[in-house]
């Protein structure tokens, strides 16, 4: 491209962002002044996603089951002002419950006791969902597995790693417009305490990720969000100074210091091969490789297979002691065809031992569902949509037993990797390149 075209090509980004921000402070001046109406209710309820919440409420029966109480003790609690009164509708002449959120039944968990004690094997763990190709579902498969582990009670604490902060966004905040450079991870990274200190922060801020850590409308998840500032990690990490501060296990120490506060740590992968994934890799203690069930999406997973071998043959080589996690492979996007069951072949094929001794492919599969991709068009999530506000209540059921069963395999996995005994780097490297040596054979 000459600089003439370059120059063209520059003043129609400029203009293109210039009218971006125009529309995004009339927005702004729409809700500052209560007149956001004038957009209609369909674009208010999709633009406010700061102002979330749970509609999804549990009636007080299956409330009373989560909890692992009996529904007349909570009656009784709620009549001696123990805990909240409870809420009823509005909506109906006679007088009938509201039902409780997901926040509410935890609340009742801790009044009662009934938390989920997370064993010592998985506390903190450091579980991220990572491919190196866009649309694998990495943050789907992120943002279910930790409003799943959220509703079976468990404290997680969530990582967006990805510039593009699709994560971020499903928890409400807003990225490159309430998320700036200071409220992700990279001032951590790479020790930019002079940026915090700008931002009201402690002088010394950048040592923690407390600063990072955001709260989100589900009273166990917490979040550090993401925004297009997390590429500086990468553009700056190349610089002199910088690049000896990223320690393959700055960021590993920096989540195990905070995660003493969570039973599980996820972490959302960006999709490609950077600094941020590698600092990933080195962090995480389980990783989770969603594996479309389509051909382009397999060459991809073939390819982070390959680049996992590469970086595992850097680390033998040059002596480098630093964990490294299990990684597993979860079959995703399955259809009921003839295609997606050859795919499905293929990659258990190539990442399953044919001994059997070393299967990495997991057994429970992610079918396609229109429900769940349905839901999040609109902005709203699997686990927090209600029977009655579907008109497929049995696309919903199957979609959410399917999930349902995935994670419970995800937990057994958990369990099965996460023990005191830990592969080594070596066993590892030997593994993958047997796997790789194979995909190649096969290939040929």
């Amino acid at each position: 491209m000459s600089i003439e075209h370059m120059k063209q090509l520059l003043a129609v980004i400029e203009s293109s962002v210039e009218r971006s921000q125009s529309i995004l402070n009339y927005i702004n001046s729409l809700a500052v002044t209560g007149q956001i109406e004038k957009l209609g209710a369909e674009a208010v309820r999709k633009l406010m996603i700061s102002d979330r919440v749970h509609t999804r409420r549990y009636p007080l029966e299956a409330a009373a089951e989560m909890v692992g109480v009996s529904r007349h003790i909570i009656s009784a609690a709620e009549a001696k002002g123990e805990l909240p009164a409870p809420e009823y509708r509005v909506d109906t002449a006679r007088r009938i419950r509201a039902g409780y959120t997901i926040n509410q039944v935890n609340d009742m968990r801790a009044y009662f006791g009934t938390l989920p004690k997370v064993d010592e094997s998985l506390k903190s763990s450091i579980v991220a969902f990572l491919n190196l190709k866009g649309g694998c579902q990495k943050s789907t498969m992120t943002l279910f597995f930790s409003h799943w582990l959220a509703i079976k009670g468990y404290r997680v604490l969530c990582l967006d790693t990805d510039p593009q902060a699709s994560l971020t966004e499903s928890f409400g905040l807003v990225p490159d417009r309430e998320i700036e450079y200071v409220n992700t991870i990279a001032p951590f990274m790479l020790e930019d305490g002079d940026s915090l200190e700008e931002a009201g922060h402690d002088p010394k801020a950048f040592l923690s990720l407390h600063y990072a850590i955001r709260p989100t409308y589900w009273n166990r998840i917490d979040i550090i969000p993401g925004s297009m500032d997390l590429l500086n990690i990468d553009l700056l990490s190349n610089r002199g100074e910088n690049s000896a501060r990223l320690g393959v296990s700055k960021l590993r120490d920096g989540l195990k210091e905070v995660g003493v506060d969570y039973d599980f740590i996820l972490i959302d992968g960006t999709p490609s091969l950077n600094v941020s994934t590698l600092n990933v890799i080195s962090a995480t203690d389980q990783v989770f490789v969603p594996a479309p069930a389509e051909m382009s999406d397999y060459r991809s997973t073939v390819k982070f297979l390959g680049m996992l071998k590469e970086v595992l043959d850097n680390y033998v080589r040059t002596g480098t002691e630093t964990p490294f996690p299990h990684f597993n492979f979860l079959i995703n996007k399955k259809m009921k065809t003839n295609y997606s069951d050859y795919m499905t072949d293929i990659i258990q094929r190539t990442f399953n031992d044919p001994s059997g001794d070393n299967d990495l492919v997991l057994e429970e599969l992610v079918y396609s569902s229109n429900e769940v991709g349905k839901a999040a068009s609109e902005m709203t999530y699997l686990f927090e949509t209600a029977p009655s506000d579907t008109t497929n209540r049995d696309g919903l059921k199957k979609a959410e037993q399917n999930y349902n069963a995935v994670f419970e395999c995800l937990m057994a996995t958990l369990q099965q990797n996460l023990n005191p005994d830990n592969v080594s780097i070596q066993e590892l490297n030997r593994g993958l390149n047997q796997k790789v040596n194979s995909v190649s054979v096969e290939e040929s």
